[in-house]
């Protein structure tokens, strides 16, 4: 899934080209309605658009559930797509969340119609960023609070580890200092307001490498992370089970942005 200069979108599946259907016949055509998109995200087998007018615009599909962004999803400044569910997050602060109804989880809360009732203390918020249902069963969300701090939700336990390598530090619910976050499944990245990179995973698979600098971006995966630097080159870490290699094309260079997300495998190598 890329973003064009013209504010168009475009999709193909990684397993064999096709431009119109992915691996499980979902479609993986934007609709007419995606123009002018500033902004994308894509789950598991559902994409998300955030348009120049603030509206979200979504395509694709979860089971259980649907991704059609339900009404009053408007002033929205930052999208997040989860294994199977979307969040949105809207100028003044909230969060919506909608999608599959198996993953109630996910946020601890009761669903209407595909709409979740977002937890009445997920405000003030300044990103999101959608987890899913891991292969062990957890699931969650990560929000940053406007204050640099993290607040998480439906994290089975993770939200009261310590980053990966440092176990003397805060636990990940309002881990200070925080200037952007990631997550994928239950995996959680972060980059501090000092330029730090703070993981956490389960097992500790995800601990940074020693004397790594220069970091101004940072996303993470199924079992690795990626992290821009500031001379336009990537450096990733973690572990790489199956298809998820680490190596670095050697044409990985002047990058503005890097994107990983989680990989769902049906006897099939691998979709994105």
């Amino acid at each position: 899934m890329v973003l064009k200069s013209n504010g168009s979108v475009f999709c193909w599946s990684i397993i064999d080209g096709n431009t119109n259907t992915d691996a499980f016949g979902v479609s993986l055509v934007p609709p007419a309605s995606a123009t002018n998109v500033i902004a994308i995200a894509a789950g598991t087998r559902h994409h998300m658009a955030l348009r120049a007018d603030s509206t979200v615009v979504t395509w694709g599909g979860v089971a259980n559930g649907s991704v059609e962004p339900p009404p009053g999803v408007t002033n929205v400044i930052q999208i997040s797509a989860g294994v199977s569910h979307c969040l949105a997050l809207k100028s003044d602060g909230t969060v919506v969340a909608w999608g599959a109804s198996t993953a109630v989880g996910i946020l601890v809360v009761t669903w209407a119609n595909g709409l979740s009732t977002v937890p009445s203390d997920a405000t003030n918020m300044a990103a999101v960023a959608a987890g899913g249902l891991s292969f062990i069963g957890t699931s969650l969300n990560v929000n940053l609070r406007s204050n640099h701090t993290v607040y998480v939700r439906g994290s089975s336990g993770l939200n009261n580890l310590t980053p990966d390598g440092n176990p003397n530090q805060h636990v990940l619910q309002d881990y200070p200092d925080v200037s952007a976050i990631d997550a994928c499944g239950d995996n959680v990245v972060a980059l501090t307001t000092g330029g730090d990179v703070r993981a956490w995973s389960f097992q500790s698979l995800l601990t940074p490498p020693t004397n790594l600098t220069g970091i101004v971006a940072v996303v993470v995966g199924t079992t690795s992370v990626l992290g821009l630097k500031n001379d336009g080159t990537v450096i990733a870490w973690g572990v790489s089970p199956g298809f998820d290699g680490l190596a670095i094309p050697a044409d990985g260079t002047n990058i503005v942005k890097t994107a990983a997300k989680s990989v769902f495998l049906r006897r099939v190598p691998k979709r994105g």
